[in-house]
């Protein structure tokens, strides 16, 4: 008895205050590590400043020291976090709603099937990799295909393919960020003037 009350003494607290813990951490951080800001040159490689914070008009201001936030700022982080992603955060809810009704009523069991009795083997990779890095191109999803392996790892699998195979193509198209095929970069390039 006494053994079993020991394991369950020792069992990690929830994800939640786990995150809460972190992010105290990094409140107190703030107090002791001063700001520094990432910009880009022109070659496009990522330069870090630090000690210095951004202007109001974007010009960088050296000697910035730190920055420490207070309680108040602890509560109010997840919120303002929530605020800023919320059209990731919603395009994530949508997509594991979606996936949960299809996956509730069978329908991705039935799809696999179908679509493994009519494609196979390369032409069924290469579309499913065309779908995908589509949805990649058109509205950037990068956050929301950690949902979609639950049907493409199976589907891979049945396929005779292994689980490197399905997470691959999911994730196969994001090497390419650079080369302008997500929106982030489409951000860059239109903050450096360039409209194409």
């Amino acid at each position: 008895m006494s053994e079993k009350k020991k394991k369950k003494q020792l069992s990690l607290p929830p994800a939640l205050i786990i995150l809460f813990i972190v992010l105290a951490f990094i409140v107190v951080l703030t107090w002791f590590v001063p700001v520094s800001t990432v910009t880009v040159n022109d070659a496009g490689e990522q330069v870090v400043h630090y000690n210095t914070m951004t202007g109001e008009n974007g010009e960088l201001i050296k000697n910035a020291g730190t920055q420490p936030a207070g309680i108040w700022d602890l509560f109010l982080a997840p919120i303002k976090g929530f605020q800023s992603g919320a059209d990731v955060n919603f395009s994530i809810l949508i997509s594991g709603a979606f996936l949960a009704i299809i996956n509730a009523t069978g329908a991705i069991d039935a799809g696999i099937g179908a679509l493994l009795k009519k494609l196979s083997g390369k032409k069924l990779i290469a579309i499913l990799m065309f779908i995908f890095a589509m949805m990649g191109t058109v509205y950037g999803s990068c956050e929301e295909l950690p949902a979609y392996a639950l049907v493409l790892i199976p589907l891979c699998v049945t396929a005779g393919y292994d689980v490197v195979t399905g997470i691959m193509v999911l994730f196969r198209r994001r090497r390419h960020r650079k080369y302008g095929f997500c929106r982030q970069s489409v951000c860059y390039r239109r903050s450096r003037g360039c409209h194409r």
